[in-house]
């Protein structure tokens, strides 16, 4: 398969798509045109497909999409269900969805055209499908590959409120707030790749060899201007869909990291950091943030190889179209993998599965269990707080998250009665309404 503009590997090598004026002349093979006289005309030949992209663009990618497209639809079956509800899932749901276009549409571009070159099959694919809808495939997998990148930032945007300032996770982690988080991605997305629109086109032209009338794509003035490559193609690509992300991605969750060794620690010294972050739903908080920690290493991983070659073709090395069949198939790996991160962490998510393929049990992380507070993938309403006065203990817990006027006379109430002068292991407990406030005093 020829050298063209990769879709996520964007190179600027060879600016023709699918048949080119250096076209594979597939017109002789799939029309039945066997005459000799006819073979050894002058049409131009264009590059076969070498081993390497058979390899990664042909049989690695697909094996990938067909594991990685039935995994993205599971997900969002069981991430739109009515108890997955809440502004992480939310947010996940736009990155399935994004990452199940970038496998599908690489698949059209990527797949297909290499495999049915290699083998030799199908080449009406090449000669006709590919260059007729590359000027379409192209922008649509552009915008879902910024989706993907921006829906994995706002996710760790979210998870860093909820771990590192859960005081106002409540005000900003609702699902209002994801879903205009979302539309804005998705419209930053579509904005910025408008130009895509208008980069390539579909024309035709006869062949010398047989008369019959040859598709391929070629690129627009606009795509051939050296000032567009540089600063929209080049520059721009590297700064918005790398450089920005990246350092987003890289301090927050450095952020993230530190508070959690910071709240485990305190957890192992019997300590409360503080009123707020003491709550039961810390832990689950804390398992998202390992979620949410196996996406984002996958995502630099796989996307570390696009960024060097996007710099290399900016400053113009050489060597670096051998590595976009590579690269491409890395960015299809970290697209159909997020499943697995969802599974390994996510308990609710493992059992809302678990009844949605009909399985009683679905147990694919040991020593988990899917109880009432098993509650991941969702905020829990049922806050518990622990305040501790050297020996002295207070512990609060509320049903629904909310803190009434009698609640909080109860619990100013239990604290009054913490003293030092209390006869050490006495145990005094008040209940109020939803509330129960134990008082602990000694170890």
């Amino acid at each position: 398969m020829e050298n063209f503009n990769s879709t996520f590997t964007f190179t600027n090598s060879n600016l023709v798509y699918g048949e080119s004026m250096e076209a594979f002349d597939y017109d002789d093979v799939w029309i039945g045109n066997n005459n000799d006289s006819e073979l050894n005309c002058t049409d131009p030949e264009g590059h076969p497909t070498s081993g390497v992209d058979f390899a990664f663009h042909g049989v690695g990618m697909t094996f990938l999409a067909l594991f990685g497209i039935p995994a993205n639809v599971l997900s969002v079956i069981v991430l739109k269900h009515n108890k997955m509800k809440s502004s992480l899932t939310t947010l996940l749901l736009g990155l399935t969805i994004s990452d199940m276009f970038v496998i599908s549409t690489s698949s059209l571009i990527f797949s297909f055209p290499s495999i049915f070159d290699y083998v030799n099959i199908f080449p009406w694919y090449n000669a006709v499908f590919k260059p007729a809808c590359l000027p379409y495939l192209l922008p649509i997998a552009l915008i879902a590959q910024m989706c993907s990148v921006y829906f994995t930032v706002v996710v760790t945007l979210e998870r860093y409120i909820a771990v590192c300032i859960p005081l106002k996770a409540r005000s900003f982690c609702t699902q209002s707030t994801a879903r205009n988080s979302s539309i804005a991605v998705i419209i930053l997305s579509i904005v910025y790749n408008m130009p895509r629109w208008f980069e390539f086109k579909t024309e035709e032209y006869k062949s010398n060899c047989t008369g019959i009338i040859k598709y391929y794509s070629n690129v627009t003035e606009m795509r051939d201007n050296p000032d567009y490559i540089w600063y929209y193609v080049n520059l721009s690509y590297l700064i918005v869909i790398y450089l920005i992300p990246f350092s987003i991605l890289l301090f927050i969750n450095i952020a993230i990291y530190c508070e959690a060794k910071k709240q485990r620690r305190c957890r192992r010294n019997s300590l409360s950091p503080t009123l707020a972050n003491a709550s039961a739903s810390n832990n689950e908080d804390l398992a998202l943030a390992g979620m949410l920690f196996g996406i984002v290493i996958t995502f630099f991983a796989c996307n570390m190889l696009s960024l060097v070659i996007n710099v290399m073709e900016s400053f113009e090395v050489d060597g670096f179209l051998s590595l976009i069949p590579i690269s491409d198939f890395l960015i299809i790996f970290g697209c159909s993998t997020n499943f697995v991160f969802y599974c390994l962490f996510g308990n609710k998510f493992r059992s809302q599965l678990a009844r949605t393929l009909g399985i009683s049990k679905l147990r694919i992380k040991e020593g988990s269990k899917d109880s009432s507070s098993d509650n991941n993938f969702q905020m829990n309403s049922n806050a518990r707080t622990v305040i501790k006065f050297g020996r002295n203990s207070i512990t609060s817990t509320t049903s629904n998250g909310n803190s009434s006027a009698r609640n909080q006379s109860c619990f100013k109430k239990a604290m009054n009665d913490t003293k030092p002068n209390f006869i050490e292991n006495h145990v005094n407990e008040v209940s109020c309404s939803q509330v129960t406030v134990t008082t602990y005093l000694g170890d």
